[in-house]
């Protein structure tokens, strides 16, 4: 595997591609660009080691802790907005607006009732009699 197809595997697998789909792309084995992955991230991990993920500040280490990440809480945000692809967003709710009947989905709220801070305001103004269109 020369540089250049190990740059453009890395590039490739930043955009968010599927290691097949690199695959396909280069013509190299999935095997060999998995074992490749593996191995780079292994390294990044080492060489980042005790520095901030975003501004590459040094991290203090506690030994009853697990090593820190970021220096602050700015360099966090910063980081995870410029990584989205990374995040697994897993906790979206599926529900029904007791007030208007639309179909409304919320990320990590399970608790949710309406769909809109209209609808709860509108809803509290008439005592919570659902309106004559919205028949239950």
């Amino acid at each position: 595997m020369t540089n250049t197809e190990k740059e453009r595997i890395i590039a490739l697998k930043n955009q968010g591609m599927s290691v097949g789909k690199i695959a396909e792309t280069i013509g190299i084995p999935a095997g060999t660009i998995k074992t490749f992955l593996r191995r780079t991230e292994i390294k990044r991990k080492e060489s980042t080691e005790g520095v901030c993920l975003e501004c590459g500040a040094e991290l203090p280490t506690v030994s009853h802790m697990k090593p820190r990440r970021f220096c602050s809480g700015t360099c966090r945000q910063k980081w995870w907005n410029s990584h989205l692809h990374l995040v697994k967003r897993k906790a979206f709710y599926d529900f029904i607006c007791p007030w208007c009947g639309k179909k409304f989905t919320a990320y990590g709220n399970d608790h949710r009732v309406y769909c809109s801070r209209d609808c709860y305001a509108e809803a509290r103004r008439k005592n919570g009699k659902l309106p004559e269109h919205f028949n239950v």
